[in-house]
């Protein structure tokens, strides 16, 4: 099911209406193209399930970022904890073409990838794990199967008020 966003900002939480065994896990993720905005999991109960969506944005203490092969690679101080395909965000860096929202096209336990082919300079520039959705974004909820459960649509994303509608 794929949504368009209306404003950007930080989801709270996904409203999903489906069928299932009470108590019944369900998993899923918010995604942009082939980035993970948003992993979840939520809890069959009756016909509509709510799950609370993680927002700390992590902000990583960078020691380098190198140019390498047409890409940029940022190592961090401490292992991260991100995998390829999740989102970064970049604001304050000397080199301005570098900031911005950024997927990982690669990780190790203490670098992280994007695709951008310049000789990178971060100065003071702050490099955080990205939760954030931009409107006129269209995204992709994606909840995986589950025996049992049959999922109908996402009612609504929210913040204070629907953030997204369905497409």
């Amino acid at each position: 099911q794929t949504f368009t966003a209306e404003t950007s900002g930080l989801l709270q939480s996904i409203v999903v209406r489906g069928t299932g065994e009470e108590g019944t896990v369900v998993t899923g993720s918010l995604r942009l193209g082939d980035a993970t905005i948003q992993s979840f999991t939520c809890t069959v109960s009756g016909s509509v399930w709510t799950a609370s969506l993680d927002n700390d944005s992590q902000v990583l203490d960078i020691l380098s970022a190198t140019r390498q092969n047409g890409h940029v690679v940022l190592t961090t101080t401490e292992p991260h904890g991100l995998e390829a395909g999740e989102l970064i965000r970049i604001d304050g860096a000397a080199s301005f073409s570098l900031n911005g929202q950024w997927v990982l096209t690669d990780t190790t336990e203490t670098t992280l990838t994007i695709l951008l082919d310049i000789e990178p300079k971060l100065g003071s520039g702050v490099v955080s794990a990205s939760k954030e959705i931009g409107e006129g974004q269209v995204y992709t909820l994606a909840i995986d199967a589950v025996d049992g459960v049959s999922v109908y649509r996402a009612l609504r994303f929210r913040e204070t008020v629907g953030q997204l509608t369905a497409d």
